[in-house]
């Protein structure tokens, strides 16, 4: 028999809590990637994970205020669609660090891939494309 129980739910002030917490946790984890760009792009993350923390409460309270008629969310839609928008690009910087670090692991002799030499024309100028 399994005498390991599920934790107490925790309230809401409490989940936003550690929300915010584990958000600061992975921003400092992130900070100290030796790749700026996959630093910077999961720093931006962290910063619309926080915007959209702060939305979701804002859109929370109005429903706790008292919107409950259908055309009363009308009102809510603008701040919906900034949240959507705002979720599918945390999305988006999540896809970015995994592909970052699927790169990295292809080259195993070096830290990062080599640079670009910035004096070189591009890609498609090389090729004659």
């Amino acid at each position: 028999m399994d005498d390991r129980r599920s934790p107490p739910p925790l309230s809401p002030p409490d989940l936003a809590t550690k929300q915010q917490a584990r958000v600061r946790q992975y921003l400092a984890t992130a900070l100290d990637d030796p790749d700026p760009l996959r630093a910077n792009a999961a720093a931006l993350s962290c910063d619309l994970m926080e915007l959209a923390h702060r939305l979701k409460t804002g859109v929370d309270d109005a429903v706790d205020a008292g919107l409950h008629a259908f055309n009363d969310f009308e009102k809510l839609a603008p701040a919906l669609n900034a949240y959507l928008r705002m979720t599918r690009q945390i999305q988006s910087f999540a896809q970015l660090d995994c592909q970052l670090a699927n790169a990295r692991e292809a080259w195993p002799r070096r830290e990062s891939p080599p640079a670009r030499n910035p004096s070189a024309p591009p890609a498609s100028e090389e090729s004659g494309v």
